[in-house]
Formats: C-alpha cells, structure tokens, sequence
C-alpha cells in the first residue's frame, strides 16, 4: 500500500489503531487483575497453611504429652481415648477459628474429632462426611513420613485446606482441615466483578469502535460517490444520513444547490453576452456593404438620368450583395451544420487537396505548405467536405499568420485509432485573452475577417 493510500484511509487507520488499544488495554486489565485475583488468593492460602502447621503442632506435642504423662494410656479402650483427645482437640483448636480437626488411627478409626467454633452455635462431633474420604487417604500418607503433608482442594463455592502429620506413635496421624468460603475473602469477589464489569466495559468498547468504524467508512464512502456523481449530474443530492456525516451531506447539497443557480445564471449571462458580440458584430458586417450599396445606387442614379450609366457600375453592388450572402450563409451554417455523412476513407487526399487549393495563394506570399505523416496511408471516419472546409479555414488562418519564407505544416498522426490533423505556424500567435475568444462569432483579430471560420469549423468536427 502506497503512502498516499494510506493518507486516505486514515480515519480507518486510527479506527483500528484504537481498537487495537481497546483490546490490549482489556487483555492486560484481565491479566492484572486475574493475577491480584490469584495472588490475593495465594496469600490467604498460605496465611492458612500456617495455621493449620502452628495447629498441629500443638495438637501433635499435647499427644505426646498425653502419652508420656499417662501410664495407662495406651490400655485405655478407644471410646475413652476419644473422648479425652476431643476435649484436648477442642481445647487446642478453641485458638484457631474456622479449623477443625482431631486424630486418625491405622484401624481405619477417626478419634478427637473437635470443631469447637463452628458457627451454629451447637456443638459439633462428627467428621464430614463429605471429606472423610480426603482426610483419611492424607493420614495415611503422613505415617509414612515425619514430613507435614499439605492438600488444597478447590471446589466450587469454596477452597478446602488440610494438612496432617505423623502422631506420637507411627500407628497415629494428627490432621486439621480449614474451609474458605467465598464470604471469607469479600475483596476477591469484589474483583471478580470488577472483573466482569471490565470484560463487558471492553467488549462495549470494542463493539463501539467497530460499529463506529464501519458506519465512518459508509458514510464517507457514500459521501465520495455521491461527490462523483454531482460532476456529472448537478441535480443529484446526497442522501441525508441521521448521523454528524449527514450535516457534511446536506451542505454539500446546499453547496450543489448554489452552484447550479450560480452556473445557470452564468450561462445566461454567456448567452446574453454571446447574442450581443453577436448582434454588434452582425450589424457591423452588415452595415458596410450597406453603405456601399447606397453609395453605389446613388452613383447610379446621377448616372442613369446623365444617360452614363455603365455595366461596370453595377459590379460594386453585385461584389457587396455577394458578400452579404456569403455572411448569411457561414451562419447558416453556423447555426445548423448539416448532419454529417462519414465514410472510412484515407486523410491524407483531403489534405493534398486543399494545399493544391491554396498552393498559388502561398506562393505569392512565398509560403511554404509542408504536409507530415509518418505512416503511407491513414484512414479514420469523416465527412469529406466538412473537413475539406475545416482544413482549408485552419490553412487560410496559419497563411494570413506567417510571413514570406516561413513554412506551414500540416502533420497527420495515427494515436491507437484516433487520427489527428495538425495545422503549425510560426506566426506571433494570440494572447491569453484573444485564446479565451478564439471561437466565438464575430470575434477576429484580422481588419477584413468575419470571425466565423474558426467558429463554424470547430462546429463542423463536433459533429463528427
């Protein structure tokens, strides 16, 4: 893509730079505050993990206490062991909120089982049912290393974390279980909708951009069509859209509106101008043979009544009458050029025609007539004697133009099927303001023309 393409595309270009913007502020909004999410959790889980380490620590020494201070504990039967480790438990755990825990024995038994903060306010005695099943495959692993054993269980509500160690004897394991419910951590859920207030804030973004984009791209690429069709058609009006491009298409139809009140007041003001060069001109041409003519009929009336009266006397008025038709008929012609009959038929016989027509005129005034093609034989489409007339009007114009020993060229070139005929001279030319004039009637620059041969010529090859 060019770098002028991409001037023109701009909008669409910042379009989707801020689009890009949007949603990679959106990616790194949720990275960020997915990882507070987890980093916030990693800390509670961690500040958990020694809890539940500092509670069995002192549950495991109180057990070893109780043994090495009881002589008889080990033949005490399990029911009695049970209820004194529970009120061990339940003295222990009474420190640390939300734990629960108690003693696990290789014959698959729980013992000391104590949640003394439970929050409903009654006293609970029995192991979940629920984790059972996780407590007891995690003592069983913590007999068989002195090392503490850790497990964070994710369920769908809320966190489970337990931990067990080895107890006094290698037949015993010590465990605590700790839950963290959502309502525990208010600030995690607070972040999860901010989260999801930020996911839906950047997808509205991104929405938005899009939406907006796609409606700039139709409203300017209408906005361009429509530009293009008033250069053909100044009664065409953009479509009006609801939207701020709408206010650029209606002053544009205003503006469409002005400018063709504004060109059709200039044309009638050509027109005006046109039929008054045209009539000043018209009453010029006429009114000298006029005159001449009755200068002339004068004449011959004093010489009609001295009896003198000669053939010769009635050339002058013959002369001006055939000037006065001649005028009439270049705007005839003018006015009404015939429609034309074309035949595909060799250029270059016209022209030699019309330089042997004038060959003589050029050699009084010693002229040269030069005619240029660089292929043998040219053909296009014409009217014969249209372009003989145009030719010879354009040849007439370059003679009256140059001076003796300048030479007149007329060069005939084949463009890909479109012929050319040019007429060259090395005369002074015209000025910007006789060009601005160059074909209008009446209009010349020499003493003794009428203004009408370029402007019947140029007529004619309209017509073509």
């Amino acid at each position: 893509m060019t770098l002028s393409r991409l001037r023109q595309n701009r909008l669409l270009l910042q379009l989707l730079f801020t689009l890009i913007a949007a949603a990679s502020l959106a990616a790194i909004s949720i990275l960020v505050i997915t990882d507070a999410i987890r980093s916030a959790e990693r800390v509670v889980v961690g500040e958990t993990k020694r809890t539940l380490a500092a509670a069995l620590s002192e549950l495991q020494r109180q057990e070893e206490y109780q043994e090495r201070s009881a002589a008889y504990w080990s033949s005490l039967p399990q029911h009695a062991k049970d209820v004194s480790l529970r009120n061990m438990t339940d003295t222990v755990l009474r420190s640390y909120p939300g734990v629960e825990g108690g003693f696990y024995a290789a014959s698959n038994t729980f013992l000391g089982y104590a949640y003394p903060t439970h929050d409903t306010g009654s006293v609970k005695t029995d192991v979940p049912a629920a984790e059972s099943k996780l407590i007891m495959v995690l003592a069983q692993r913590s007999m068989r290393t002195p090392q503490r054993i850790e497990q964070v269980i994710r369920g769908k509500m809320d966190l489970l974390v337990l931990a067990a160690v080895r107890g006094a004897s290698p037949t015993t394991a010590v465990w605590v279980m700790k839950r963290l419910p959502s309502r525990v951590d208010p600030n995690g859920r607070m972040r999860g909708i901010l989260l999801g207030i930020l996911v839906v804030a950047a997808l509205a973004s991104i929405a938005g951009t899009l939406a907006t984009g796609i409606g700039l791209a139709r409203g300017v690429s209408q906005i361009k069509i429509g530009l293009a069709a008033l250069e053909q058609d100044f009664d065409y009006r953009l479509p009006e859209r609801p939207d701020e491009l709408g206010t650029i298409s209606r002053a544009i139809n205003r503006m469409a509106g002005v400018r063709r009140r504004l060109e059709s007041d200039l044309r009638r003001e050509d027109r005006l101008r046109a039929v008054g060069r045209l009539a000043s001109g018209l009453a010029h041409e006429i009114r000298n043979p006029l005159n001449s003519i009755r200068l002339t009929v004068q004449l011959l009336e004093n010489r009609l009544n001295s009896g003198r009266l000669r053939e010769a006397d009635l050339k002058t008025v013959r002369t001006e009458v055939d000037r006065l038709s001649a005028l009439i008929n270049d705007l005839l012609d003018l006015q009404r050029t015939r429609q034309p009959v074309l035949k595909f038929q060799p250029v270059m016989p016209v022209v030699n025609h019309c330089c042997d027509l004038l060959q003589r005129q050029a050699e009084v005034k010693g002229v040269r007539l030069q005619s240029i093609t660089k292929t043998q034989e040219v053909f296009a489409f014409f009217d014969a004697p249209q372009l003989t007339q145009t030719v010879m009007n354009l040849l007439l114009n370059a003679l009256e133009a140059s001076k003796e020993g300048d030479t007149v060229q007329i060069q005939i070139a084949d463009h890909s099927g479109a012929v050319t005929v040019q007429v060259r001279d090395t005369g002074p030319g015209l000025n910007t303001e006789q060009q601005d004039h160059l074909f209008e009637p009446f209009y010349t620059t020499k003493p003794s023309g009428t203004g009408l041969g370029l402007a019947v010529s140029r007529e004619l090859m309209r017509s073509q």
